[in-house]
């Protein structure tokens, strides 16, 4: 699963998606609460896993989104468990 985000218009959130299927990404709000958007085509228990990540790497997400607003330089993350 890929975890990505690039939009600065809309409240800080990620896109998840599977084997680079960007069109049919899932959406997940991460303010100002963690709230589904939309599934696409991950399954639900597909989305349970995301949920679960995101909940853990939350904080993360939210500093990598803050440098990429700040143009600052992003890296990738690597999740071995959960």
């Amino acid at each position: 699963m890929l975890f990505f985000s690039g939009d600065r218009v809309e409240p800080k959130h990620v896109h998840i998606s599977i084997a680079h299927d960007y069109k049919q990404s899932a959406k997940v709000w991460l303010e100002p609460e963690t709230k589904i958007e939309m599934f696409g085509k991950l399954s639900e228990r597909d989305m349970n896993l995301c949920l679960k990540v995101i909940s853990k790497y939350k904080k993360v997400f939210l500093e990598m989104i803050e440098r990429k607003l700040n143009n600052e330089k992003v890296k990738s993350i690597k999740i071995r468990k959960i």
